[in-house]
């Protein structure tokens, strides 16, 4: 929310930088501009203040969104049972591939004890409801937590989720790859190939660019074959 770089934030993505992009704490700024990127990234899930729910209207304080070049066919934003925390969910349709989910995370920073058991409530949570989905599933976003963490470990059991072994430093920025890794992507059912911590954009984080591979409609189209 304190990015001062927000027409660099824009320009950055104007350039089409993935295929898919998760944002968080979302100045009013980037919100905006995002309209002026549909031709860039045509399907956009964000959540606001005030914006309608199936739960009610969001009454928390971050905005959060998923920009993608694939079409954006389901759409949840499932919260956390306190603190206000939610989590996106979007279902995408990839050409050639099984539709894969994309899960963006934010639980509370953990600068004290009441936080600190929020962020562990946010997860057991949010775990479970990545347990539910099917098909192939990617969660990213700012865990508040490092992978070394008995948290991070119970989600990764909890939600069936995967990622490397090797975690690229991301918060603080100004401390490069001697910083902690706080932020990730996992994934379910599909294969990350790559993953690897980008230059910091006005951000106290450095973001995580993955490259994931998914998997092809290889069961369906021979089934509709042999018919």
């Amino acid at each position: 929310m304190l990015n001062r770089r927000q027409d660099d934030v824009l320009a950055w993505l104007a350039t089409r930088p993935a295929e898919v992009v998760v944002l968080q704490e979302l100045p009013n700024a980037i919100r905006t501009g995002l309209e002026k990127l549909r031709e860039v990234y045509p399907y956009q899930f964000i959540v606001e203040p005030g914006t309608p729910l199936n739960s009610g209207v969001y009454m928390g304080r971050e905005s959060m969104g998923i920009v993608s070049v694939h079409p954006i066919v389901a759409t949840e934003a499932p919260g956390a049972s306190i603190w206000r925390k939610l989590a996106l969910k979007a279902r995408l349709s990839v050409s050639g591939a099984v539709n894969p989910w994309i899960v963006a995370v934010h639980p509370s920073y953990p600068v004290n004890r009441a936080r600190l058991s929020a962020r562990d409530v946010y997860l057991s949570e949010i775990a479970a409801v990545v347990a539910n989905l099917e098909g192939p599933v990617v969660v990213a976003g700012d865990f508040n937590t490092t992978p070394y963490a008995p948290v991070f470990r119970d989600f990764l059991d909890a939600s069936g989720t995967s990622t490397f072994q090797d975690f690229p430093a991301t918060w603080p920025a100004a401390l490069g790859p001697l910083g902690i890794p706080i932020d990730h992507i996992l994934v379910r059912g599909a294969r990350l190939i790559d993953l690897t911590a980008l230059a910091s954009i006005g951000s106290d984080h450095r973001g995580l660019k993955a490259k994931i591979l998914l998997p092809p409609l290889i069961n369906k189209l021979g089934a509709a074959a042999s018919r």
